[in-house]
């Protein structure tokens, strides 16, 4: 190690000499120059090598003095060992310590002073273009290298190329293909300034921003309470109002074209309303009925106010209305069938266009709605989805964990073509005239949990910054597999109950990998893989798979494909025989159960119910049909007729169960987790905690002596927001008496009314 750590002294690591004065590596394909960026973080690590360097003393050494997060870091770790030819997945180079960061673990050699060898005159980056480089890089995403046989240098050559000619480069995720015109990623660099606006005890959602003067509006939460209420702040925080007395649970502002009025949404455990009221004063009146049970924010341009209806019919979903408050008259924009979802957080353009996502919890899509042509699906990754706000460039900002986590992503509703721009935690974000913006951060913590039958306290098996989830319990009753996105898109994790050690599945890190399930005799897994998450790029006019199945076997270095199943089948469980195997094939919303051959032997079995959740075993088919709150035991799997059980499931918890010897397991209506004996039909409730996370967080050993909770133990919402580059004269800045008023305005009493259930169901959605 050389003397003196800050001097840019050359060195070889593995096959690769460094260059730092120069910003270059050089190896048996050639030379290629790097991001500044990559070259001092792989210096750093090369300054004790094979030894830890955390993730906060990488982020420290090459980002002095900088807001930049975890995010940052590992896109910058991602490039490096694409520059270096390294697979995360058997690393020779750079590998990953889970929760603490990474170690070189590739031999080290300090080289004499030297200048470096030229390099060709393409590859090169001229000096006066280095630190607008080294800015932006870390905010972007790096250009896919080609899957063909295109040398690594050539590709390299090429990309430094293009980072010169669109001067802070041109990044995309790979998921979707390029846009056929050049991205801005002034998005990217600008988040990474992002700073808190608000840190309040409770939580902060919604935002919304004024369109004239410097407020910002957002619903508030105090601990303890099942209410929430609209708060005003202006921008610099020297104004701060409650606008509602917080005695409902009053959501999603959105301020009148002229800043006049306010708009929001007030929700019960079985109502909805759409309420106004003037900023500065007056009794709030109700605009229309909402659509009970569904989290919407409303969207209001011009005369028109745009927000999720009740559902016209029994078959169909809730979908967008359209209000002219001059003229009173009301009319139904979109009615998706019911199997499609609900239809929410419509934003409106400029032009009058629609944006808005459709579907059911993780299954959200991106649609356009617009007069004269309708609805029109945008050919983007479905996924999760925590709201929308449209770009000054006409992409829509949108908050979705399509990519393998929640963040901010640009998409192109022309094409599709998407940008991630980072902000990892964003939800429901809002976008000003002047290009401020403004967003939720929800961070938690979801970890697993051991409760004991002999009602020992609750033993916490994983502690996770991230989620941790879909426990499933091995045969042996003594390992535990279950994914999480600790370390970025879902990855399977193995625990060893006895020993408390884990170890993560070698599969593929750049893919999403979920709903495991065991094999009777606990050696083979079978696993759904989603190709959504970073997949290969979408063909014109066509598309990849987004779901399949694999098998892996224990001990295994990696899984193989699962080819006898279905055409997007996904949530399979092995059948007892071991012979077939069960899946659910088709979207979320819509899918049904078929059994197949694993030897494709056999056309596949197909059941007419649509399946929200199930569980094969010994004891028959247990099923949860879409939409209905009540647990089926179909005793005889391929028969048309099942039975349903005398329980009723929490309706938000429907999929939150298992069955074990002789028992059900389940969250009830009461929100107590309860065991329901499938012989004598007796109920008994549970002293134990109920699962906290929405879908699969229950699993119990067959024995019935313990089972494992997946629960989130801790939720923080808090706002952020990014200044406008330059703020300027405001075309109407908020006048000394408007503040003053603002500030003595006392807000309008009403009726108590609490709505803890929705509060629960949808605040870490």
């Amino acid at each position: 190690m050389p003397d003196d750590p800050a001097r840019l002294r050359p060195f070889r690591v593995g096959d690769w000499q460094v260059y730092p004065e120069f910003n270059e590596i050089r190896g048996p394909a050639g030379s290629d120059r790097l991001q500044p960026r990559l070259i001092q973080v792989l210096r750093l690590l090369a300054l004790t090598p094979g030894r830890t360097v955390t993730r906060d003393a990488l982020i420290e050494g090459a980002w002095s003095r900088r807001m930049v997060n975890d995010e940052v870091l590992s896109r910058t770790i991602a490039d490096l060992r694409q520059a270096l030819g390294d697979d995360a997945r058997q690393p020779h180079y750079l590998e990953t310590i889970p929760k603490l960061g990474y170690r070189l673990i590739a031999p080290v050699e300090w080289l004499e002073e030297a200048t470096a060898p030229p390099v060709p005159t393409s590859a090169r980056i001229p000096a006066d273009t280095r630190d607008a480089e080294a800015e932006s890089a870390t905010a972007m995403t790096a250009v896919s290298a080609p899957a063909n046989g295109t040398s690594r240098r050539a590709w390299g050559i090429a990309a430094a190329t293009l980072a010169l000619a669109l001067a802070a480069g041109l990044y995309h995720w790979q998921t979707n293909r390029l846009p056929s015109t050049a991205i801005d990623s002034g998005w990217s660099a600008r988040l990474l300034r992002a700073q808190p606006l608000t840190s309040a005890p409770g939580w902060e959602l919604s935002p919304r921003f004024a369109h004239r003067l410097d407020l910002i509006a957002y619903s508030e939460t105090v601990p303890g309470s099942d209410t929430a209420t609209l708060q005003l702040r202006s921008r610099d925080g020297r104004v701060q109002r409650a606008f509602t007395d917080g005695s409902h649970y009053d959501i999603c502002p959105s301020f009148a074209p002229d800043d006049s009025e306010l708009l929001w949404t007030r929700h019960g455990d079985d109502s909805c309303e759409l309420l106004r009221a003037p900023l500065l004063g007056g009794a709030p009146s109700v605009v229309a009925a909402c659509a009970v049970g569904v989290l919407s924010c409303p969207d209001w341009s011009g005369a028109f106010v745009v927000y999720t209806a009740p559902p016209t019919a029994a078959d169909r979903g809730a979908g967008l209305a359209r209000i002219d408050l001059r003229e009173g008259r009301r009319e139904s924009l979109t009615s998706p069938p019911r199997a499609s979802g609900n239809d929410t957080h419509p934003r409106i353009a400029a032009d009058g266009r629609l944006a808005y996502s459709r579907g059911v919890e993780g299954d959200r899509s991106l649609w356009l709605w617009q007069a004269g042509s309708g609805e029109q699906h945008v050919d983007f990754a479905p996924g999760m989805s925590y709201g929308q706000a449209w770009l000054p460039d006409g992409r829509v900002l949108t908050a979705t964990d399509a990519l393998g986590f929640r963040a901010l992503v640009a998409v192109n509703p022309i094409d599709g073509a998407a940008e991630l721009l980072g902000a990892r935690g964003a939800r429901y974000p809002d976008v000003a005239a002047d290009g401020a913006l403004v967003f939720e951060h929800a961070s938690y913590d979801a970890n697993l949990w051991q409760v004991s039958a002999n009602a020992d306290a609750p033993r916490r098996l994983t502690q996770s910054l991230r989620y941790d989830a879909y426990p499933r319990l091995a045969p042996d009753g003594v390992h535990v597999l279950y994914q999480t996105n600790r370390d970025g898109p879902e990855s399977l994790y193995l625990l060893d109950l006895a020993s408390s050690t884990e170890s993560r599945l070698p599969l593929d890190p750049a893919l999403r990998w979920a709903q495991p399930a065991w094999s009777a005799d606990g050696q083979h897994l079978l696993l759904t893989r989603y190709a959504g998450a970073s997949g290969p790029p979408r063909a014109a006019g066509g598309s990849v798979p987004e779901v399949d199945l694999w098998q892996y076997a224990l001990g295994s270095d990696r899984p193989t494909p699962l080819t006898s199943a279905p055409a997007g089948a996904h949530d399979a469980q092995f059948d007892p025989d071991g012979k077939h195997a069960w899946c659910r094939v088709g979207a979320e919303h819509v899918a049904r159960l078929q059994r197949f051959a694993l030897d494709g032997s056999a056309a596949p079995f197909v059941r007419t119910e649509t399946v929200e959740h199930y569980q094969i075993d010994a004891q028959g088919l247990f099923l949860v049909v879409d939409g209905d709150a009540r647990l089926f035991h179909c005793a005889d799997p391929l028969a048309p007729t099942c039975t349903a059980l005398p329980i009723e499931l929490e309706p938000t918890q429907r999929r939150n169960w298992a069955v074990a010897e002789g028992a059900v397991y389940y969250v009830a209506a009461s929100g107590q987790l309860t065991r329901h004996d499938l012989v004598s039909g007796a109920q008994r409730a549970l002293p134990w905690p109920s699962p906290g996370t929405l879908s699969r967080a229950i699993d119990v050993d067959r024995h019935e002596r313990f089972a494992i909770i997946a629960r989130t133990d801790r939720v923080d919402i808090d706002l952020q927001w990014l200044a406008p580059e330059a703020f300027g004269e405001r075309d109407a800045p908020l006048r000394s008496v408007e503040r003053s008023r603002l500030v003595a305005r006392q807000a309008q009493p009403s009726p108590t009314f609490t709505s803890l259930r929705f509060a629960r169901s949808h605040a870490i959605a």
